[in-house]
C-alpha cells in the first residue's frame, strides 16, 4: 500500500502531511483489533 498526503499549495508543510499519514496508520491500525 502507498499512502501519500501532498500539500496543494507552498513547498513545504513543516511535517503535517507526514502526521496526518502516521495518524491515518494509528487508526487502522487501532480498526484491526478485535
Amino acid at each position: 500500500v502507498d499512502v501519500r498526503s501532498v500539500s496543494r499549495v507552498g513547498g513545504s508543510d513543516v511535517g503535517a502531511n507526514a502526521e496526518r499519514i502516521r495518524a491515518y496508520l494509528r487508526r487502522l491500525r487501532q480498526e484491526e483489533r478485535p
